[in-house]
């Protein structure tokens, strides 16, 4: 890559005259953006530096190094070593007024344009249809399980939880461990997992009574679960991160969501397809062939996920000096982590209820299976109403793509929350009459799968990606995520016994009152990061950052 190398005396003294300083810092200013990196010409050393938003220190030479130690404030005596870095000459000439800084400037490696931009979307974004596919298919695969295997009390939800479990598990540790080890390792594990899992559901088998093809799946899922819930701290991350365009960022981010969409309606289609080419004489290949569709994207998109470099976001940062992450977390970012974690809770306990009511929504419209129908064609007849339900959503997440990056997540959210309120208050307290006119009913229930997708459930994912420092920014996301499917889980314990006491009208009107605390805790709490350059939040904790804030120095971080 081309590089121009560039001279520029940079006033060591902290007494240097603010004339002196601006000079200099406006030099700097005008080698490089946020995006450009710094190399000494060195090369044994392989130094590279990033300018950072926040002026405070830098004056680094071959005979110079950072190393840590307290700064000498001239207004008191105070130390406070985990804060101050300043600048240590080997030499310890500490009467020179400047020193001449050598340095090679190179233009942004981040590529932008429509290819460069689809390439980064699909890799970050078919593990996430993985994850959605995956997540999907195992309803309809229970349901051809329970025509060729015995199920016991419980068997059925241990399929599907060991999967959720598994995915909170996989939220918190890979968000943790993408921002101590790095995205993109973390992004070539949980990759692994999914594949490994996928694979593995498909070859379970009945050991004995009590190890029987239920629990040996459970455990496959469980494995694949906690690969899926990695995908959602890195797949966002890596995906704002990488955007060229700040005006964007939030777009390639949600388009990347958008791919659970495909996902979703992916599942009941291979079901389908499957169930056309084996026949009822094939049923146990059905579903074993479904569950080991779910790794083959991954299977092929693990060799571009090993080609990936690390983002430079994380690279910036990674020499700072790491501090107890959860402290900080809650220290700094109570507030925000608040707004991102409790709005994807909330969400979710209504989108998770909303999927329990299909069933019963199904029966009343007509699309239910006769009663002398054979097993294959109840199978069949499920999977094709699997894939109405699925497009009923679909464009509501490409309409969110379009929406994010124009009226803001903030304002998206809102509005996906204060809708989706009302459309269940509206369905909830007209249900009675509503049941009558099948149109209005399917039009109404398949709004609700559209304004959720739209609004919460594509803002939820975006806003944990921009809202934090790089540091941090994953873990936060992971856990972000993870109370999301803690809310899925309410979802599924809390909403589902209420809903078979008191029926569907009043279940509706229970989900309108969560979604509309979804709006009020959005207008109250999260904050809007549209257009926000994802830079200045590099060094935005105090505590870890290197200099002392101090405006009479300029600073170039190391990465």
């Amino acid at each position: 890559m081309d590089k121009t190398l560039h001279k520029i005396r940079v006033p060591l003294s902290l007494s240097s005259s603010d004339d002196e300083m601006d000079q200099s810092n406006e030099e700097v200013n005008n080698l490089i953006s946020n995006r450009d990196t710094i190399e000494d010409e060195d090369d044994d050393d392989d130094l590279v530096y990033m300018k950072s938003p926040n002026p405070s220190l830098v004056i680094i030479n071959e005979q110079s190094h950072l190393t840590d130690h307290n700064h000498n404030n001239h207004n008191n005596n105070n130390h406070d070593d985990d804060n101050d870095k300043q600048l240590h000459n080997n030499n310890n000439e500490d009467n020179l007024d400047s020193v001449e800084l050598l340095m090679y400037v190179q233009p942004n490696i981040i590529k932008d344009g429509f290819i460069a931009n689809a390439k980064r979307v699909l890799v970050a974004g078919t593990g996430f249809l993985c994850d959605a596919y995956d997540l999907f298919v195992i309803n309809l695969v229970l349901v051809i399980l329970k025509t060729q295997y015995k199920e016991n009390s419980g068997s059925s939800s241990i399929v599907s939880t060991g999967a959720l479990w598994g995915a909170v598990l996989g939220q918190l540790v890979f968000g943790f461990v993408a921002d101590r080890v790095g995205r993109r390792i973390g992004f070539i594990i949980t990759l692994s997992f999914i594949i490994v899992g996928a694979f593995g559901s498909c070859a379970s088998f009945n050991i004995s009574s009590g190890f029987n093809i239920y629990v040996m799946l459970a455990i496959w899922r469980s494995i694949l679960g906690f690969g899926i819930g990695g995908e959602y701290p890195l797949s966002a991350t890596i995906s704002s991160e990488t955007s060229v365009n700040d005006t964007k960022r939030g777009s390639q981010v949600a388009s990347v969501f958008s791919m659970q969409g495909i996902g979703i309606i992916l599942s009941p289609i291979v079901v389908i397809i499957l169930l056309t080419i084996c026949g009822a004489s094939h049923i146990d290949l059905v579903w074993r062939l479904a569950l080991a569709f779910g790794g083959i994207p991954g299977l092929i998109m693990i060799y571009f996920r090993l080609k990936m470099k690390e983002t430079q976001s994380f690279t910036r940062n990674a020499s700072i000096k790491k501090r107890d992450m959860f402290l900080l977390i809650i220290r700094k970012y109570g507030k925000t982590l608040l707004g991102t974690a409790g709005g994807w809770l909330i969400f979710d306990i209504t989108f998770y209820a909303n999927g329990l009511f299909n069933a019963t929504i199904v029966s009343m419209i007509g699309f239910g299976s006769g009663p002398n129908s054979t097993d294959y064609e109840k199978i069949f007849n499920t999977t094709q109403i699997s894939i109405y339900l699925a497009l009923l959503g679909l464009p509501g997440y490409f309409v969110g793509v379009l929406l994010i990056d124009r009226i803001g997540r903030k304002k998206l959210q809102m509005g996906g929350f204060l809708l989706l309120s009302l459309t269940y208050l509206i369905m909830g307290l007209t249900f009675n009459h509503l049941v009558k006119v099948k149109w209005l009913f399917i039009i109404l229930y398949g709004l609700s799968f559209f304004f959720g997708n739209a609004g919460p459930n594509t803002t939820t994912f975006v806003l944990p990606s921009e809202s934090f420092p790089t540091k941090v920014r994953a873990t936060c996301h992971g856990i972000s995520a993870a109370c999301g499917k803690i809310g899925a889980v309410i979802g599924g314990a809390a909403i589902s016994p209420f809903f078979h006491a008191f029926g569907l009208g009043k279940t509706l009107i229970v989900c309108s009152s969560i979604a509309f605390v979804g709006f009020l805790l959005t207008f109250f709490i999260v904050q809007e990061t549209m257009g926000k350059p994802i830079q200045e939040d590099e060094l935005s904790i105090d505590d870890d950052t290197i200099g002392a804030n101090n405006n009479n120095t300029i600073e170039l971080t190391p990465i």
